[in-house]
């Protein structure tokens, strides 16, 4: 029986391993208005960020650090896709989202986090050491009465 199909049953086996293989998974979302917007995983970027400041204090001319670095680490996401409306039209949809643990409902970080793009452990706020605090807050001993690190020493 194998002989006389073999001709259909060949042909089909190959077709549907090449569509296994090319099956894509794509993060679709279906919007308030009853669009449809659908990602690939190639068209999603997210990237790893960080930002650090610190408060200063001012003397005329000079300024000092008044307390520990603050640091902040997140993730900036970007991601493409086609969005189809209740008609069946479509367009391209491109949005960027700068600050994924401010904004982790957003499609573009939503969609970082579909495809595993995002590690939850990376993400940080908190205070860094500077050249005349530690990150608990004190004052380091070597920088104690130092020009650099305070004002009131002449």
């Amino acid at each position: 029986m194998y002989k006389k199909y073999k001709y259909i049953i060949l042909p089909l086996g190959v077709i549907m391993v090449y569509w296994l293989l090319n099956l894509e998974d794509n993060y679709t979302v279906k919007l308030k208005n009853g669009d449809t917007l659908s990602i690939k995983e190639i068209d999603t970027k997210c990237s790893k960020e960080s930002s650090r400041w610190h408060a200063i204090a001012f003397s005329g001319i000079r300024s000092v650090p008044d307390s520990p670095d603050i640091v902040e680490k997140f993730y900036t996401c970007r991601a493409n896709g086609v969005r189809t409306d209740l008609a069946g039209y479509q367009r391209t949809y491109s949005q960027t989202t700068k600050n994924c643990k401010r904004r982790p409902s957003s499609i573009p970080c939503k969609a970082g986090e579909y495809f595993n793009m995002i590690d939850k452990n990376y993400n940080y706020d908190g205070r860094a050491e500077n050249e005349c605090f530690l990150a608990n807050g004190s004052r380091k001993e070597s920088t104690k009465f130092s020009k650099k690190c305070n004002l009131r020493v002449k």
